[in-house]
């Protein structure tokens, strides 16, 4: 089943405001965005989408409240998409764009533990590499 709450604000300022207390990461869509939306370091955590109309865009003081200010990149003399197709691209790519992050964030905690050589109690290497040294990182290749 779906959940939908809704709730009114005296203005969008007041509504950022609140999904940012309420544990949001704010996005919001620009043609002068800083990120690119494939691009857009997100933390993991809900994320709330603001976008603006075709002619005024996102108000500079929502913008200013964003933790991220996003673009669709456009090719050509084309300088705004219609809301509705704006809006489906973000969603889209955004919601892409978290899955990627959580599944480089589960590899990274997988590998991690397992990379390197078994260490023994004093934390160094149980094995000595080519060089000699006791100590195996990533980087050094044996010979």
């Amino acid at each position: 089943m779906l959940d939908c709450r809704t709730r009114r604000f005296a203005d969008p300022a007041t509504a950022v405001t609140a999904l940012r207390e309420a544990g949001f990461q704010i996005v919001v869509t620009s043609p002068r965005g800083t990120h690119l939306q494939a691009m857009a370091p997100l933390r993991g955590q809900r994320l709330a989408l603001v976008v603006g109309n075709e002619t005024e865009g996102v108000s500079d003081t929502v913008q200013a409240l964003a933790d991220l200010v996003v673009q669709i990149p456009m090719a050509g003399a084309v300088e705004s998409l219609n809301v509705g197709v704006a809006t489906g691209i973000s969603i889209y790519e955004l919601r892409m764009r978290m899955i990627l992050t959580m599944l480089t964030d589960r590899i990274r905690d997988s590998l991690g533990r397992n990379l390197g050589r078994p260490r023994t109690s004093s934390g160094r290497s149980s094995t000595p590499n080519c060089a000699g040294s006791a100590t195996w990182t990533a980087r050094r290749r044996c010979c």
